[in-house]
């Protein structure tokens, strides 16, 4: 790899640590996520209402991270339209744009995934990485329709659905 490609890599890995450092500190919405990932992983049972709990605790936190993306995509077309407009690029119009949601939830429910100070770019730790955003991005396809639910008729209707009834479904 060039000295140019090398310097690129080690920017990027850069900057996400400032954002992860700035995104861990303990805020509100930080600590609730953190609160429902726990639910999810502690009431993996297969009993009647600690089944109906992690369907709740899923479609809240999956529901969070959905509206988080489609807040920033939305933001990142309206930048697009307004270099668009002005003939300047995405780069020149912000300073430092925000990150993607997806960054922050892949470091709260993949903690040995972020890359620290120092890390090499080796491809191991590179494809660690990448499987572990795809992991992610299939558990919020899998939990979309109970995010649906919860979205369209509230919590109960999680409770009400019957317990044989797989994720998939």
């Amino acid at each position: 790899m060039s000295d140019s490609a090398s310097d690129l890599g080690h920017s990027l890995i850069d900057d996400h640590q400032s954002r992860h450092t700035a995104s861990m500190q303990s805020s509100p919405r930080r600590q609730r996520l953190e609160m429902l990932w726990l639910c999810i992983g502690n009431n993996a049972k297969k009993e009647r209402w600690a089944t109906a709990l992690r369907r709740i605790y899923q479609a809240e936190f999956f529901g969070q991270y959905l509206e988080e993306r489609a807040r920033f995509d939305n933001w990142k077309a309206q930048k697009a339209e307004r270099a668009k407009r002005c003939r300047t690029t995405l780069e020149e119009t912000v300073a430092e744009p925000p990150s993607h949601p997806l960054e922050e939830y892949v470091d709260l429910c993949f903690p040995g995934t972020i890359l620290q100070e120092g890390d090499d770019m080796s491809e191991e730790v590179m494809f660690a990485r990448n499987k572990a955003k795809k992991k992610f991005e299939n558990l919020v396809q899998k939990n979309e329709p109970w995010v649906r639910l919860n979205q369209r008729f509230g919590k109960g209707v999680i409770v009400l659905t019957p317990n044989d009834l797989r994720d998939e479904q």
